[in-house]
């Protein structure tokens, strides 16, 4: 009671009461940002008093924030508990990041099983700045910023930091390397020009909805449904990304399967005796719901949230179990979390989930789900197809969230290091000329920096700025020839030129007539994609040829530039 009577009078703030009565269980509100920006963190620390049993059930509680912005519509920002202090009194926190600069005022609601109680009025002025935002879908080809700037996906997988266990046969070692931190692996993501990666909250990284966590030398075990240390160092990586202008996509259910030491089993004091009850009874459904507000409630603030996965693979999931679960429920899971999802997000973060390699009936058609996701190894050549096939189907974008030429951990890649190495970087040229608003993500992350592979993606992202730049993501694919070797290409337009993609997928030196979609031109150039720097020359002497002889090495490839 002391540390609350101090910050109710250091700060001077109590929230009049309009209850008299009853007392208000608004002890104080506390603003913590001194100066709200544009697309910044502004936040409030609330003080409680009234009975709790679960703070973390938004049927027996929900603290929001109801603001009129200064365009005068109404949005709703959802509160999280943070801690207690003694049986009556506790702590929240409301983290908001404003789309509008100007004016704001609005009042604090909380609702109980008792019924609804407001705070006192607040009001605060939003400066204007120069940040981007969040992301939004905007084509098949980009997505688009609240500020208008056309944003593109460039990145691969680090799917979660270095742990002391690590299953790998052959590269044990490296991969339980202390080196694989976020602040290690982001720093040099951005160092080397890409701005997406992909990354799990599961039972050994971000172990928010563990009690028992796996990863004990990163992470803490916890007594309720919320583990501190998980949270505070999603706190960190949200502020990290932030600073280095990273989006993520978080799987927010990587791990709901590893039951042992799961919050929701009903052996660590959860409601569900099985991870089936997770996806179809109500009980599950409502522990789903708590969750996804909490992240949004803690997290949804950071434009660095570039999307939330509900799950990694669901199908494997599914056709693990016997009997099999059926698609028809996870469908219905999905098109009912998806729909929840969206409506507690006021900031309309994008939303998707992922399968492996075995379609889900309806899956790919719920509406609340933005983007589909597949993972493909072992196939990179298709992975072009398989987007515009996925597109065409269901009228909507579709990325490949994990792409490598092995999945199969338990083989040591240095026997097919050539093969491992050309595949991480045609796969990024591939998708750079596939209609994906985020291009594929390799997989195996420690072993492409062991290598210095993965600063690729500067390559690859320094292309895709000038094609953005040039289109206005007025982007289309004109052809499509993707079977592979010795050649893969791909042909896209934009309102000035046509590019032409030509990859040899093999070891040895080329030599080929390629048909191309329309006679080369005067001002044609031509890019080597091994080339550093990343320059264009000038194609002379075969204007108005549609067939051209090429040559390319081992492993290279080609880009031609042809103005329309």
């Amino acid at each position: 009671m002391i540390f609350l009577t101090a910050l109710y009078f250091s700060i001077g703030m109590t929230m009049a009461s309009s209850f008299h009565a009853t007392p208000s269980p608004f002890v104080s509100v506390v603003p913590l940002t001194p100066e709200p920006m544009q697309y910044g963190k502004v936040e409030w620390a609330v003080v409680l008093n009234f009975p709790l049993k679960d703070p973390y059930d938004q049927h027996e509680v929900m603290l929001d924030l109801h603001l009129r912005q200064p365009d005068r519509r109404e949005i709703v920002i959802p509160g999280y508990y943070e801690r207690g202090v003694d049986r009556l009194e506790s702590i929240w926190r409301l983290r908001f990041a404003p789309i509008q600069s100007g004016s704001y005022s609005g009042e604090f609601r909380l609702f109980t099983t008792q019924g609804t109680v407001s705070s006192s009025s607040v009001s605060f002025q939003v400066t204007k700045s120069k940040r981007e935002g969040f992301l939004h879908v905007k084509s098949d080809w980009a997505c688009v910023t609240d500020s208008g700037k056309l944003f593109r996906g460039v990145g691969y997988n680090i799917g979660w930091e270095a742990r002391s266990f690590d299953d790998s046969k052959h590269f044990k070692d490296m991969q339980e390397s202390a080196r694989y931190s976020y602040e290690y692996m982001l720093g040099k993501l951005a160092q080397d020009g890409g701005n997406f990666f992909r990354t799990w909250s599961c039972s050994w990284n971000l172990p928010v909805q563990f009690t028992a966590p796996t990863n004990l030398d990163r992470y803490s075990k916890a007594t309720g449904p919320i583990n501190a240390s998980a949270c505070a160092r999603l706190d960190e990586l949200v502020d990290l990304c932030d600073r280095l202008k990273l989006r993520m996509m978080l799987t927010v259910f990587a791990g709901f399967a590893d039951w042992k030491g799961s919050a929701l089993n009903a052996k660590n004091g959860g409601p569900l005796n099985d991870p089936l009850e997770f996806l179809a009874t109500p009980q599950g459904r409502l522990a789903g719901k708590n969750a996804l507000r909490y992240f949004v409630a803690r997290w949804g603030y950071s434009p660095s949230i570039g999307a939330w996965e509900f799950f990694n693979e669901i199908d494997n999931f599914m056709h693990g179990r016997d009997p099999r679960v059926e698609d028809s429920v996870v469908a219905d899971w999905h098109r009912e979390m998806s729909a929840y999802l969206k409506s507690v997000d006021p900031y309309r973060h994008i939303v998707t989930t992922s399968i492996s390699h075995r379609p889900v009936a309806g899956l790919d058609s719920i509406p609340d789900i933005d983007i589909n996701q597949r993972h493909i190894y072992k196939s990179t050549n298709t992975m072009g197809q398989a987007v515009v096939d996925g597109e065409k189907r269901f009228v909507k974008p579709c990325v490949v969230g994990e792409f490598s030429y092995e999945w199969d951990w338990t083989k040591s890649f240095d026997d097919f290091k050539r093969e491992m190495d050309l595949d991480f970087k045609q796969g990024l040229w591939i998708g750079a000329f596939s209609p994906t608003p985020i291009l594929p993500m390799s997989w195996w992350w420690e072993y492409f920096d062991q290598h210095g592979i993965e600063s690729y993606v500067g390559r690859v992202a320094r292309f895709n700025d000038l094609l953005l730049r040039e289109s206005g993501g007025n982007i289309a694919l004109e052809n499509l020839k993707p079977e592979g070797k010795p050649l893969y290409e791909a042909t896209i337009r934009t309102p000035e030129a046509f590019y032409v993609l030509i990859l040899n997928r093999t070891f040895a030196s080329v030599r080929s007539e390629v048909e191309l979609p329309i006679p080369l031109n005067e001002g044609t150039t031509t890019y080597d994609i091994e080339a550093e720097p990343f320059v264009a020359a000038l194609v002379a002497s075969q204007h108005g040829k549609k067939r051209i002889s090429i040559h390319l090495d081992p492993g290279g490839g080609s880009i031609l530039r042809i103005p329309r």
